[in-house]
Formats: structure tokens, sequence, C-alpha cells
């Protein structure tokens, strides 16, 4: 949408324009209870929508298929754990490597074809470790209505969703906008008189520059979002501020459970800025 933003074509970039200064201008709060109430407008679960055989679309809920785990998928998960932690290290090797020797090893590429290759073997070693849980409704010997199988994705969620993503998207947006348009406009030009096309001055030119002052002010947006998740209460999903409320009315311990949260929310904030460092150092690295 940042790019779009910028777009020469007049129905998009007004498009764009409208859903940012729409959805940033809102309450977080309000935007959360509206999409419940969207969600909650959906069909009764005897009038559900079936898309495909496969997912029911209903006021409960979207019912979407999901993997039924086997005594075997333990083991392919952790196989696959194995060659994410490989193709790390040695993307990590590579790259240091390619500083002190200035010769190109491709270590992305390299990194995937590792991590390809081992949970290629150990899907070929497990088998087939995963087996397809289908959703259905049907109507016990009551009449009701009832669902099972699959995964659900219940109204709750989806509002917090629709709603974290849409109002996080709109600042994401404008820094997007903003650290494109704080290149020098001679970048454009260079990159427009080599001949590339548009798609390419973006990817190849425009976008590796304004990473750079990007990543910083994405960094607090995404320590926002995981934050602002917290008003999931109001809508009464049972997230970690709402099953901590609960615990509290049970037990009335309300300062031991009060240092979880804050732990709980600190803890995950670190774990993002720590990731978004490493991301940050790699983009500003000067490369000879």
């Amino acid at each position: 949408m940042g790019v779009v933003r910028l777009s020469s074509n007049f129905l998009i970039s007004k498009f764009s324009a409208l859903y940012i200064e729409i959805l940033r201008n809102t309450p977080l709060l309000v935007q959360i209870v509206f999409w419940q109430i969207i969600f909650l407008k959906l069909p009764q679960i005897s009038d559900a929508i079936i898309v495909g055989g496969f997912t029911a679309i209903s006021n409960r809920g979207i019912l979407i298929p999901w993997i039924d785990a086997n005594p075997k998928s333990e083991i392919f998960l952790g196989i696959v754990l194995i060659a994410v932690l490989v193709s790390i290290i040695s993307k990590i090797f590579l790259n240091r490597k390619e500083d002190v020797t200035g010769q190109k090893l491709h270590s992305n590429s390299v990194s995937l074809v590792i991590f390809f290759v081992i949970s290629l073997v150990g899907l070929l070693g497990t088998g087939i470790p995963f087996n397809w849980d289908i959703p259905s409704i049907y109507q016990n010997e009551f009449g009701t209505y009832m669902q099972s199988g699959g995964f659900e994705l219940s109204p709750e969620f989806l509002a917090l969703l629709f709603a974290l993503v849409l109002y996080t998207g709109t600042f994401v947006t404008e820094i997007v906008r903003g650290s494109i348009q704080s290149l020098p406009k001679g970048q454009s030009e260079a990159a427009q008189a080599l001949g590339f096309s548009s798609y390419q001055r973006i990817i190849l030119v425009i976008l590796p520059q304004a990473l750079r002052s990007i990543i910083p002010p994405l960094t607090n947006q995404y320590l926002n979002l995981t934050k602002n998740s917290s008003l999931a209460v109001v809508i009464a999903y049972p997230d970690l501020f709402m099953v901590s409320r609960t615990i509290i009315n049970n037990s009335g311990h309300a300062l031991p459970m009060f240092f979880v949260i804050l732990f709980t929310y600190l803890t995950l904030s670190l774990i993002i800025s720590l990731i978004m460092n490493i991301l940050n150092r790699q983009v500003t690295k000067v490369r000879v």
C-alpha cells in the first residue's frame, strides 16, 4: 500500500489515501467492535455458507481444513526445526566468508537448498506425518446444528485480526511512503535511464535503499501491534489479559498475575526488538 500510495494511477492512489485517512483516524477500539458486529451478522449455522465442501462460514466463525497430527509429526517437525537452524548457520557462515573474500557465494540460495533438502529427507523418512482434518456441520439427535473438525476462526479472533492488521497497516503504509519519498529523485531517474521497468526500479533500486529508514519506525509499529492486542478483552476474546483477569477474579491474587502479564508483554517486545535489530544491522551493513 505504501508503494501504491505513490502510484501515478489516480484511482489506485486515491483508494490508498482513503484507506489510510479513514482507518488511521478512527480509534482501534471502535474498529475492533465494528468488525465483531460484521462477523456476527454472518448467516446462522443452519444456513452456513459452504465453500468448496471444505470451508464453512457462519456467525459462529469460519471453519477451515486443518492438519491432524499423528505420532510421526513430532519427529518431522523436529527435523524441520533442525533444517531451519542449519540453514541459518550456513547463511551466517557464508555471509562472513563473503565479507572476508569478496566472492559472491549466493548464501540465500544455498541456505534455501539446505532447508528443503533436509526437510525432504525428513518427509521421505517419516512418510506423510499429517492427515487432513475436514470440517463438517451436522444435526444431533435433538435437531441442534453442530460443527466439528477443522480449525475454527471465531468471530472475536477474526475481528481482532482484521482490526489490528488494517489499523497497523495504515501506519506501515505511511512509513514506506515517507521512506521512498525521502530518497533522492536521481536514484529513480538513473534506474529509468538504465532501462529498468517500474517493477525493477522499485525492487532493485528504491526499496533496498528505503529499507534503511523503514525498519526503525517499523519496529515501533510491531511493538505497538503486540501491545494493542490486549484490547481483545473488550470483545471477550480469551487472550492473555482476559484469561489473567479470570484467574484474578477466581483466586484474588491480582499482583502476581499482573507481573505475569507485564513479563509476558516485555518478553515479546524484547524478542521483536532483537529480531528487528538483527534485520536492521543486515540492511545497514556496508558491503565493499
